[in-house]
């Protein structure tokens, strides 16, 4: 929804992969976060949350780059 412009960042979607990637829930998950996890490369899980976030706010900003230029 971000692309489509109805939103700014995918938090803002209720119905977005984002919060079950960062909040799971405890039945009918959709998205395995644990291979999510190691797509990433990341030895520490606690920090997961926090290098997603990061990464998602830096596409957001290249994108936005990209549409003024």
């Amino acid at each position: 929804m971000v692309r489509a412009g109805l939103v700014t960042h995918p938090s803002k979607w209720v119905f977005s992969g984002y919060h079950e990637i960062l909040e799971p829930p405890r039945r009918y998950r959709l998205i395995d976060r644990e291979e999510r996890i190691n797509s990433f490369d990341i030895n520490n899980r606690s920090d997961f949350s926090e290098i997603y976030q990061k990464r998602i706010d830096a596409e957001l900003q290249k994108a936005k780059h990209r549409e003024k230029n």
